[in-house]
């Protein structure tokens, strides 16, 4: 895990003073966290479903972008116009599992580092 190994968290994923807590965070009912973890895949699966496809090109945020959005992975993809309805699900939904992977994997590696 980079520079810091996995027993020290990255300045900037938690604070060190934090971390000796974290590491020993664990999920108290399982069972109901993947029922919240499908509920809320089937929400946004019956919000795709149900949307009409002549949505997508809908500018939801349109250029100049504003500063926040301006340095980040959905303005990279964004057509001259702006960010589309496309844009944004595409790069919102896609970014979120990503940083829940992350959170995974470095929850993981401070638990290995505590044992």
């Amino acid at each position: 895990m980079g520079g810091n190994g996995p027993s020290r968290p990255s300045p900037t994923t938690a604070s060190t003073a934090a971390w000796p807590r974290l590491v020993h965070q664990r999920i108290g009912g399982y069972e109901a966290f993947g029922d919240y973890m499908r509920a809320v895949f089937d929400r946004t699966e019956a919000w795709l479903a149900a949307l009409d496809a002549s949505e997508l090109n809908r500018v939801v945020i349109g250029r100049p972008l504003p500063e926040q959005i301006a340095s980040t992975y959905s303005a990279r993809v964004a057509g001259p116009q702006g960010i589309t309805l496309l844009d944004a699900a595409e790069c919102w939904i896609y970014q979120h599992g990503l940083r829940h992977m992350g959170e995974i994997e470095l929850a993981g590696a401070w638990s290995a580092s505590a044992a």
